[in-house]
């Protein structure tokens, strides 16, 4: 069966100093100069909406003396990348013809819509597009900066975007020029089209998630290559990543920096697998940043732990409690001030290039693919197989000698789980059922253990903090800490005299990945 075409691009909201940059850049870029235009488009839709709610985007557009009907579908636009089918067919006149849909299955659908409502125009946009078509070497690039206006009814907005469209070529040529046009100012992926701005004026604005979503877990099956597996473990894991990082920067949500920080260690995680496949530098370096990005987040992550999980079991002593509101505000204090350093971090150009190169890796593996059969063609059992001994090699050499760890290296062995769990939970499907579930419950009662051990180290940081002035105030809060460490010391004693049990129990379930 003929594949639907799709188109692969990255779309930038401009300020209006980097619409000048960019409309410079471009005259400067290539052996041509760009070409400007003037384009008129209107959307259609039923009087219900039903193509919006299926997912469909259907314009018409005037481009000289010429009409162009396009019909989008999958339309999501994740951290700035959209892959959407899009069927393109010339018509005779401004009204949509239903009947010059090529793709059956797509045409059947706006016949169905049409046939309960009729189409009619719902929104305009007017924009000048000045475009530029780049080629080096194999990768063949349309730019194309557009400004202009959307209109729904009495309601308006200006327009100022950049699309970057790979034609042909690598995707990571996108993120060359995307870097280029945000090397100064501020880095922001668009949300949404053309469509979505006018829906949105008509009164639809797409709320954001009510709950940060979790990870879903990739489709691997046997028989699979491990391009495609490693594909398929990046588009689950970047759609959550991108999904919490909206949340985030919009609202402050601490269960979407936890989602977001585990999200980021999942796709280390699966970095580390592609690159026993295939390393090169690029791959290397996305992994730092994935890193960081998370140490980033982790920092916020930090003072909710220390609230909720260290803090707020002694909110009802009685003989601290003076001391543990003093700490309650002054940890909401350096909540407060963290959540400004990550929103600001997220929106800085240099992690916008990240959240892209993120939207891109599903992209950029298949590209990674074809260029290089001989490693990420082969069965993706042979590449799981040398991942999770891999893993489960490295939680066994830091688990030697369990009782004699120091608190560095106990959380050392702590984060060496992490990588294995959500590696088995990734290739699940390829083991019998009932072994990996056995290893990933024993190594999440590890793990919980060793968080926890962990959380109370963070409770050091309390002494830390600045606190109001004045000696009562001050004793208070001393005092109270010295409690929260105190309580927490003798638990976290008991937490570790079982852990011995926890690591015979994860020895004999892990013995299938050796």
């Amino acid at each position: 069966m003929k594949s639907q075409p799709r188109e692969l691009e990255i779309k930038l909201e401009l300020t209006t100093e980097q619409v000048r940059r960019l409309g410079a850049w471009m005259r400067s870029a290539g052996p041509t100069q760009p070409r400007s235009e003037i384009l008129r488009s209107t959307y259609f839709d039923t009087i219900d909406r039903s193509l919006r709610a299926k997912g469909l985007a259907f314009r018409v557009r005037r481009i000289g003396d010429t009409w162009v009907q396009t019909l989008k579908a999958d339309r999501a636009i994740d951290g700035g990348v959209s892959n959407p089918i899009e069927l393109e067919a010339e018509i005779e006149c401004g009204e949509p013809s239903i009947d010059a849909i090529e793709d059956k299955k797509l045409r059947r659908k706006v016949e169905r819509c049409a046939a309960a409502s009729p189409l009619v125009a719902m929104f305009d946009t007017v924009v000048e597009r000045t475009s530029l078509r780049l080629t080096t070497g194999r990768d063949d690039i349309e730019i194309a900066l557009d400004v202009g206006t959307v209109r729904a009814g009495s309601e308006s907005e200006t327009l100022r975007e950049a699309e970057i469209e790979l034609k042909a070529g690598s995707p990571v040529a996108l993120l060359a020029i995307a870097r280029e046009i945000t090397s100064k100012g501020p880095m922001r992926p668009s949300r949404e089209g053309k469509a979505d701005r006018g829906y949105r004026l008509l009164g639809e604005k797409p709320p954001l998630p009510i709950e940060a979503p979790k990870s879903l877990l990739p489709a691997i099956t046997p028989g699979m290559t491990s391009g495609a597996a490693i594909r398929e473990i990046c588009r689950t894991t970047g759609a959550t990543i991108l999904r919490n990082w909206q949340l985030l920067e919009g609202q402050d949500d601490a269960e979407a920096a936890h989602q977001l920080r585990v999200a980021l260690r999942r796709l280390r995680s699966a970095l580390r697998i592609l690159r026993s496949a295939y390393d090169d530098k690029r791959l290397r370096e996305l992994c730092i940043a994935v890193r960081d990005l998370g140490r980033a987040v982790g920092r916020l992550r930090d003072m909710d732990v220390l609230m909720s999980e260290i803090v707020e079991p002694l909110a009802g002593a009685e003989h601290v409690a003076e001391g543990i509101a003093i700490l309650r505000r002054g940890l909401t204090r350096e909540r407060k001030a963290r959540r400004v350093e990550v929103v600001a971090a997220l929106q800085a150009s240099q992690l916008g290039i990240i959240r892209l190169e993120v939207g891109l890796l599903p992209h950029i593996v298949d590209d990674l693919a074809d260029a290089n059969p001989k490693q990420l063609s082969r069965p993706v059992e042979d590449l799981a197989g040398k991942a999770l001994r891999k893993f489960v090699g490295r939680v066994m050499k830091r688990g030697r000698d369990l009782q004699e760890l120091t608190i560095e290296q106990r959380h050392e062995l702590r984060k060496a789980i992490k990588p294995l769990r959500y590696s088995v939970e990734f290739f699940a499907p390829l083991y019998p059922r009932a072994n990996t579930r056995r290893v990933l419950a024993c190594a999440a009662e590890l793990q919980t253990t060793l968080g926890y051990l962990n959380d109370v180290a963070l409770a050091e940081g309390l002494l830390e903090l600045k606190w109001p002035p004045g000696k009562a105030r001050e004793a208070d809060a001393v005092r109270a800490i010295g409690a929260v460490i105190g309580w927490h010391a003798a638990r976290a004693e008991q937490a570790w005299g079982e852990v011995k049990s926890s690591w015979r129990k994860f020895e004999r379930a892990a013995q299938f990945l050796a």
